[in-house]
């Protein structure tokens, strides 16, 4: 039982990023995952339950806290139509229920290892998909009327640009931590890993989904930093990213004149980088966050319901997540969402100190794991500064960065680690 609901989760997290098939309609694939990850979760708590082996997590984390947040949401929705609310909800609810799951998962003695690699794996292998798409013009599926009939190397088998590279960005630490290993000698086995990582990458590129691939680099210069101490090691980690771009322009010329279009660099032409400029280049971000200034001087505490940033002319479409949450929401729900992120962040760096410290440092097994998981977390906070519904609202895209949530709170309260 517990084995068929470790492929279940590992099922539903390699298609995790996908939101239609060729055949299947995307209302119907989305009651399909819905029904899989139900069914996972159900067998995995079931076996916990009756081996009296259910211990959640508490305080910010628990089921208090989980409660106050959806009071808090239901304060809200009272200003809302019906349906924002009710996503609203159901997207905490299963959000907390991921996290208690992968708690329990791991203490359990799941393969949480396992599972992520081959998620990775099999996501890493459907967005090369796209991205030959984008190079050789094959293969090429039609995209769901639903979705404006953008192409095919444009949004792969998600529904934006931006929902795929930030779908995908998740699994960039798992597949250069878990797969790659850094420390490891080059084999086989990493050069599989490379051409993992740069199909995720070169489909993050020609999609033009910006805030998923700034978190992306942002990651592996961080894993750069940690795992590539000397000259040589960065040098070979430089080479191999300019190579693949060199291949790249091989295969079409019109690589970079594609990546100054959908990437906007096109709209910093000129020598004068002023507000208009980056204004323009973040496609309105930065008047976005001007007029939200306005917007919660007035009402800051209870905010204005769901979907006001969207409907207000004054601020559409505010490109921040936590903004928007502010505006719509008010502040006590954004400060009960950012101590839940900070103590996140605190308890998974303590985790790592104990490790360097008791076990053998950055090579040690427990600390690539943990290392891995924030910085998928991490990831999700940076697309959260320039996304309005990653990683809170887009629960099947963020299926990964609430799991690894719940691991990392695992393996803070493992009796290995605290020992």
């Amino acid at each position: 039982m517990f084995i068929l609901g470790s492929w279940i989760i590992t099922i539903y997290l390699s298609l995790s990023t996908i939101y239609w098939l060729p055949g299947i309609s995307p209302e119907i694939l989305e009651l399909i995952k819905l029904a899989l990850i139900a069914t996972g979760m159900i067998i995995l708590w079931t076996y916990t339950l009756v081996n009296n082996k259910i211990v959640l997590p508490t305080k910010t984390f628990g089921l208090f806290s989980y409660i106050l947040l959806i009071i808090l949401t239901l304060i809200t929705g009272f200003k809302s139509d019906l349906m924002a609310t009710v996503n609203s909800v159901l997207d905490l609810s299963l959000g907390f229920i991921t996290i208690w799951t992968f708690y329990l998962y791991y203490n359990n003695g799941g393969q949480i290892e396992k599972i992520l690699k081959l998620g990775a794996m099999i996501v890493a292998l459907l967005a090369i998909l796209p991205l030959l798409n984008s190079l050789i013009g094959f293969p090429d599926f039609n995209t769901p009327d639903e979705f404006a009939g953008r192409p095919f190397w444009n949004i792969g088998f998600s529904y934006r640009s931006t929902a795929l590279s930030n779908g995908l960005a998740f699994f960039i630490p798992i597949i250069y931590m878990l797969l790659i290993k850094p420390y490891k000698k080059f084999n086989q086995k990493k050069v599989a890993g490379f051409v993992f990582l740069f199909s995720i990458l070169g489909t993050q590129f020609f999609s033009g989904g910006r805030a998923g691939l700034l978190a992306s680099m942002i990651c592996l210069l961080i894993i750069s930093l940690v795992y590539y101490s000397n000259f040589r090691e960065k040098f070979i980690f430089g080479l191999i990213i300019v190579t693949v771009s060199l291949v790249l322009l091989t295969v079409n010329p019109d690589v970079i004149e594609h990546i100054n279009k959908y990437l906007q660099f096109e709209r910093l032409d000129g020598l004068t980088l002023d507000f208009e400029t980056l204004d323009d280049f973040s496609s309105g971000r930065m008047s976005q966050y001007k007029n939200a200034v306005t917007e919660l001087t007035d009402n800051p505490l209870m905010g204005y319901g769901f979907n006001y940033t969207f409907n207000s002319q004054s601020s559409s479409q505010i490109h921040n997540l936590w903004l928007r949450i502010w505006i719509e929401s008010g502040f006590l729900k954004l400060l009960l969402l950012l101590i839940f992120v900070m103590n996140t962040m605190i308890k998974s760096i303590k985790t790592l100190r104990r490790i360097t410290i008791y076990k053998g440092g950055i090579y040690d097994h427990h600390f690539m794991l943990t290392f891995s998981l924030l910085l998928v977390f991490s990831n999700g906070i940076i697309i959260s500064m320039l996304e309005p519904n990653t990683p809170l609202g887009t629960f099947q895209n963020s299926f990964l960065w609430w799991g690894a949530i719940g691991v990392l709170l695992a393996i803070n309260k493992n009796k290995y680690i605290s020992s």
